[in-house]
């Protein structure tokens, strides 16, 4: 990695720009630059090559980051606008291994010292890195939750439309994803085995919901989105007050009303399990203990007459069986 001229800040990438850009943006204010070569490098490599920056940010090129966890691997994109966070404070009990890769040529502008008189003086500046930083932490949590998807087909089509939100294009067939992921690659960014993927992709294939280009392009069919968004949300998730997430506390008292059918409050309307249904779910299996005494008495009877029937089967069949006396007549003879 080198680290090139102080560049120019009107002269990078919209998205780098608009995200840097200061009251004193047409007096030209410029910032290092790092060249991160093809290939793979790890984090030790970038903290060299960054020296005392607090963050980095993309400016030309996508990067893939790896992250490494017993022997799993998860994996980020970044494109241009997108902050790196290189450095790892304190001590992990749990360990984590970071690799990079560059498929061509990529810059990194360098967030340093430099840039504190800046983020003093102009206070906005400092908000849009952080809100840049919060829509990146929004994006790896969609990317946590498609992980959890029980389809993998689903898993596809909801990490490529995530995908298409950040370098999407409309195209008459659908949106072209201009990334040549592999399907590895996309195994690692769903949670899902290579060969799995496979499999997954010649099925959405066929149904022509996510295709390949043969510029290892891929486009997404515009009608598989409103299929995701129609999808039901599960029958143990109920929204809570504060954003639809309920708290702990609230989630605990839910607990306990499905143990204690008594203890149950109303629910609203239309809501997929509704208090009634709880209600007689514990009526039917009081029923069933109701009844269980005399469904077992019944049995015992049953039982009770097939030993002796078969007890009378096995001493019928050992009369026909018991060796006749001399001059006896046989059974079935006439006297």
């Amino acid at each position: 990695m080198t680290v090139a001229e102080r560049v120019a800040i009107s002269d990078l990438h919209p998205a780098v720009a608009r995200l840097l850009e200061t009251r004193e943006g047409s007096s030209e204010v410029h910032v290092p630059a790092i060249t991160v070569p093809h290939g793979r490098w790890s984090d030790q490599e970038l903290d060299r090559a960054a020296g005392g920056a607090f963050a980095l940010v993309v400016v030309e090129g996508v990067l893939v980051r790896d992250i490494v966890v017993a022997g799993m691997t998860a994996r980020e994109l970044l494109g241009p606008g997108d902050l790196l966070a290189h450095r790892r404070t304190g001590e992990a009990l749990l360990e984590i291994k970071g690799r990079w890769l560059a498929s061509t040529p990529t810059r990194l502008a360098v967030l340093d010292e430099r840039l504190l008189p800046s983020l003093k003086a102009e206070p906005q500046l400092a908000a849009r890195i952080i809100a840049q930083a919060a829509r990146q932490t929004a994006r790896l949590t969609a990317q946590r939750a498609i992980s959890q998807l029980p389809r993998v087909e689903d898993r596809l089509l909801a990490v490529f439309w995530l995908l298409a939100e950040r370098w999407g294009r409309i195209g008459p067939a659908g949106v072209i994803v201009p990334l040549a992921l592999t399907h590895e690659s996309i195994g690692h960014l769903i949670g899902a085995a290579r060969p799995t993927v496979s499999l997954a992709l010649k099925e959405l294939a066929a149904d022509g919901a996510l295709a390949r280009r043969a510029d290892g392009a891929w486009i997404v069919r515009h009608g598989s989105l409103a299929e995701l968004n129609s999808r039901p949300t599960p029958a143990n998730e109920t929204p809570g007050e504060a954003g639809g997430v309920p708290s702990l506390v609230e989630s605990s008292i839910r607990e306990s009303e499905d143990l204690h059918p008594s203890a149950v409050s109303p629910r609203p309307a239309g809501a997929v399990i509704s208090a009634i249904d709880v209600q007689q779910l514990f009526q039917r299996v009081n029923e069933i203990g109701d009844e269980f005494p005399a469904r077992r008495a019944t049995v015992a009877e049953v039982l009770e007459r097939t030993r002796a029937t078969r007890d009378a089967i096995i001493t019928s069949r050992q009369r026909r069986l018991r060796p006749r006396r001399p001059g006896a007549p046989s059974a079935g003879s006439p006297h």
